[in-house]
């Protein structure tokens, strides 16, 4: 969906995908197109000419302790 908007914006016939096109792809860690935009979602990796140029780790949610101070790794900045 954006690609080809941007393209047609552009005004670049050859871009697309096909065979023999340079294949440009990043992949975003969101459930749809919608979500990519209207959530700022990160990108999980990009691809230029068809080669892997950057990847980055997708988000994880950590379990929540009761015992434990939400920032623990922050508890040595704390006044005393």
């Amino acid at each position: 969906m954006l690609t080809t908007r941007s393209a047609r914006l552009m005004r670049r016939a050859e871009y697309g995908t096909a065979v023999g096109r340079p294949a440009d792809l990043v992949i975003f860690d969101c459930r749809d197109a919608k979500a990519a935009v209207a959530e700022l979602a990160q990108p999980l990796c990009g691809l230029k000419r068809g080669r892997l140029s950057f990847t980055r780790q997708a988000g994880r949610l950590h379990p929540a302790m009761a015992d434990q101070a939400p920032w623990p790794e922050l508890g040595a900045f704390e006044a005393e």
